[in-house]
């Protein structure tokens, strides 16, 4: 599951991994949402105007929702945002 060449191997990792992660840090820190980076250029489901809640009562934001690749790239580069190497492996980036 570390690489997975087929979505439902990703989606059972999704569910089994960053969901049960994400739901422990909601309940334990008692906040109120959880502010993510999904959009629906990368094929998510971030919710109407960038909000939605999950069968567990998680509560997620995503203020970039709507945001293009271009609106990205030039947030990175105003706010001079250092990334991680990974993305200096990744082809044409």
């Amino acid at each position: 599951m570390l690489f997975p060449q087929h979505r439902k191997i990703a989606s059972i990792w999704y569910k089994i991994v960053q969901n049960t992660g994400q739901k422990w840090y909601f309940e334990e820190n008692e906040i109120d949402m959880l502010l993510v980076g999904s959009r629906i250029k990368d094929g998510n489901d971030p919710g109407k105007d960038g909000m939605k809640v999950n069968k567990h009562g998680v509560v997620y934001y995503s203020p970039i929702y709507n945001w293009s690749h271009e609106d990205v790239i030039a947030y990175i580069e105003n706010f001079n945002i250092k990334l991680p190497p990974l993305y200096r492996w990744i082809n044409g980036f």
